[in-house]
């Protein structure tokens, strides 16, 4: 959601129905940008290039099994991924419009380990341990800052602009292409122990993992500007006189988040009769939330927001905003209450109908909870105080210089309990007593053999 406040500032009403427009109102920023285009001898101006697109991908794999006795072995897996591209845009003179693809270096690591054991005729234990280190490098050659083309704000990325004039204009940079680096790290144990007594075969486990993700992302640092033709019906028109439909700005996003996984189970198969299998269970997954590292998390109370209360941590947060520290915010840094009740229950049946495998018969029922994705804190990490994203539409200052009549260029920021919030600043907050995604399937089936 947004906070605004109104200012008295207008961009003066014109008529655009002529197809003529004087040279007076184009705009230095986009004469600028529109050298740095291919050059084209179409007489309608058609640009006609192609982008490389090559990808390469490598995969290693290597094992180890190791027979200790006749109730011990051990084994080990390893995996290598390493996938790489190059950048659509090659630097230097190369097309600029190649930027809409980003390179590429990203790896990662998986590491597995696991002992089993034989305890008896009966009853077998099994032990798992994981580690996966992922790295995500998606990156661009640099090209030119909006300052270099006499656009007026402060980058946090010198070398880059997203800018998207369209429909039947151009792209430079996406926002979804932007520079960004990600490094995630999981470690993960689990024990599982099964035991055949009679007619039933029960198992129980443990599993226990605890995840780390750094993510740094780029694609507001220099503003995210889109020009749609919305003021003279053309995207190429808004573009030559500046008219920007909308900028959104901010510092580069860091989410610095861990998560702590603790589930259990207990389940049993049992053989009814020599043509009915129950199966039943229920696995116990309490959810923690996402530990946020920098505090990059708030909160909204409607009743502070009613009554003007505002936050002890951040001094000039509108009211109702509550970071870590402030009375009211859950313990912690995850924003939320940590949902301790999480039980998942399934169950299932399989008949054989006349006792000869050909017709059968099967109905089940599993109810589950996942984690929430792993970027969910993103907009938290870019409002403010962190960030300090904003939003202006269609700004008075044009191309150029689109702060004039919001107070200003109100970046870089230093984040503080006194940081200025910027007007038009964005906000995402969430349910502190909202519970994980959660997941309920059921399914009936009928199998015949034909011979």
């Amino acid at each position: 959601f947004f906070f605004k406040q109104k200012t008295a500032y207008e961009i003066p009403k014109r008529d655009w129905s002529s197809d003529v427009c004087s040279s007076d109102l184009l705009s230095p920023a986009a004469i600028n940008i529109s050298k740095r285009l291919p050059q084209t001898t179409d007489p309608c101006g058609q640009i006609t290039y192609g982008v490389q697109a090559n990808r390469d991908e490598h995969q290693y794999l290597g094992r180890v099994d190791y027979q200790l006795s006749q109730v011990h072995s051990f084994f080990g897996r390893y995996f290598l991924q390493r996938y790489t591209a190059p950048s659509g845009y090659a630097g230097g003179s190369d097309n600029i419009l190649g930027t809409v693809n980003q390179g590429a270096n990203d790896w990662s690591h998986s590491v597995t380990l696991g002992a089993t054991t034989v305890i008896s005729s009966s009853t077998v234990n099994s032990l798992r341990f994981a580690i996966n280190k992922a790295t995500v490098d998606n990156f661009q050659n640099p090209f030119f800052s909006p300052r270099d083309v006499g656009a007026n704000i402060y980058s946090y990325d010198p070398g880059y602009m997203v800018l998207n004039v369209n429909p039947g204009g151009f792209q430079l940079y996406p926002a979804n292409q932007a520079r960004a680096y990600f490094d995630n790290d999981t470690y993960q144990l689990a024990e599982d122990l099964t035991l055949v007594k009679g007619e039933h075969q029960f198992g129980v486990g443990l599993n226990t993992q605890f995840w780390r993700g750094h993510y740094t992302s780029t694609s507001r640092a220099n503003g995210s500007w889109i020009i749609n033709g919305s003021a003279t019906g053309l995207s190429l028109a808004d573009f030559l006189v500046g008219r920007v439909t909308t900028l959104e700005h901010g510092g580069r996003n860091f989410v610095l988040v861990n998560n702590w996984y603790l589930g259990a189970y207990a389940q049993d198969s049992w053989r009814l009769t020599p043509r009915i299998t129950v199966n039943y269970g229920l696995r116990w997954e309490p959810y923690f939330g996402q530990n946020v590292e920098n505090g990059a998390i708030s909160i909204f109370s409607m009743e502070n927001f009613q009554k003007g209360i505002k936050s002890s941590v951040y001094h000039n947060a509108p009211a109702g905003l509550l970071w870590p520290g402030d009375t009211g915010f859950p313990k912690g840094t995850t924003g939320l209450k940590k949902q301790w009740g999480n039980l998942s229950p399934r169950g299932g049946v399989a008949w054989d109908v006349r006792g000869d495998g050909r017709l059968a018969v099967r109905s089940s029922y599993a109810m589950g909870y996942d984690f929430m994705s792993g970027e969910y804190h993103n907009i938290n990490s870019s409002a403010p105080p962190f960030g300090n994203r904003s939003l202006i539409q269609d700004p008075v200052g044009l191309l150029d210089n689109p702060y004039v009549g919001v107070g200003g260029d109100p970046h870089p920021i230093v984040t503080g309990p006194d940081t200025p919030y910027v007007q038009f600043g964005s906000f995402g907050t969430m349910d502190p007593g909202i519970n994980s995604p959660r997941v309920q399937t059921w399914k009936d089936r009928k199998s015949t053999r034909l011979n």
